[in-house]
């Protein structure tokens, strides 16, 4: 499994569980991620830090109602445009392009497809 779908599954398992922080591993894609779900208020912060030699996110979450996975690292989704209309009204849903990590509507705007990873509503 890669490491950013397991680290959202710690975010989730953690908020499930009634705690209000996790530990993840350090990941580029993970920050990416936790970026978006900063600026739509599904984590109130990150940070990064060091324990003997290995960098750890210490996330601080705030509230996550539901999270679909769409691809799964054996099966992945593409979307074109047409799919993409499809999806833009749900809450928080990213797709892997390639100019990087997008939210769906930046790629509406774009007009880009890619690989969907994950909505968040």
């Amino acid at each position: 499994m890669k490491i950013y779908y397991s680290n959202i599954n710690k975010i989730i398992n953690s908020y499930n569980s009634g705690k209000k922080f996790c530990i993840c591993k350090y990941n580029k894609y993970s920050l990416i991620i936790f970026g978006f779900f900063c600026e739509n208020k599904i984590i109130n912060n990150y940070f990064i830090f060091f324990i003997k030699e290995k960098i750890y996110i210490f996330v601080l979450i705030n509230k996550i109602f539901f999270l679909k996975f769409y691809t799964k690292p054996s099966k992945p989704i593409y979307l074109n445009l047409k799919k993409m209309k499809h999806f833009s009204n749900l809450g928080l849903t990213l797709l892997s392009t390639n100019i990087g990590i997008l939210d769906i509507k930046k790629c509406i705007k774009l007009e880009i497809g890619g690989k969907l990873i994950f909505s968040v509503l």
